[in-house]
């Protein structure tokens, strides 16, 4: 029997946390992480900063480079972490697409926080100066503070865990740890 790929995919709306996740998940267990905010920062780099609308072009592009880099992981079958805010109607089709071709092991891990919580990271991200400037997320202020609510699992039929962020010190990295290290290195079958 041929061994799946792993993907895991970290989703959750702004200021959940992914990110941190993320790179400690990528840290612990030694798999590569591909943080879509990563791939437009190279973009702003690349070809400069502007206003809300180019942010959001930047932002379409990044994503087309975030699937490309999927793809070619899975294409490989090298397991790999990918983070992003992945909007379960715009983003299943794609992954299912992907799932119908390279038939890997879906691991979701769903950041949940609490609105007020999250308004409060994403204005303290963006004034303290870590946050690449092409973002222009002062820009955002009123639209985040808005954000929708709602489901952001994508559920392709995998493994599902959701991670309450609201307190980083109180998130169970371990048991986290733990599991994901079983379903991506199960024991051989006797």
């Amino acid at each position: 029997m041929k061994k799946k790929s792993s993907l895991i995919i970290i989703t959750g709306h702004p200021a959940t946390g992914k990110t941190t996740l993320g790179r400690k998940l990528s840290k612990k267990l030694n798999i590569p992480f591909i943080c879509r905010d990563d791939i437009k920062k190279s973009l702003f780099d690349t070809l400069g900063t502007n206003d809300r609308e180019w942010s959001k072009k930047l932002g379409g592009a990044s994503f087309h480079l975030l699937y490309y880099i999927i793809e070619t992981f899975l294409k490989s079958k090298s397991p790999v972490i990918v983070e992003t805010y992945f909007h379960p109607v715009q983003d299943r089709p794609t992954f299912l697409e992907l799932q119908k071709q390279y038939n890997f092991n879906p691991i979701e891990i769903n950041c949940i926080t609490d609105v007020e919580i999250r308004k409060k990271r994403f204005i303290e991200r963006n004034e303290s100066g870590n946050r690449h400037a092409g973002h222009v997320d002062h820009e955002n202020y009123n639209m985040e503070t808005k954000v929708e609510e709602g489901e952001t699992m994508l559920d392709l039929g995998g493994t599902l865990f959701s991670m309450d962020t609201n307190d980083f010190d109180s998130v169970d990295y371990d048991g986290l740890f733990s599991n994901i290290t079983r379903l991506i290195n199960p024991p051989p079958n006797h």
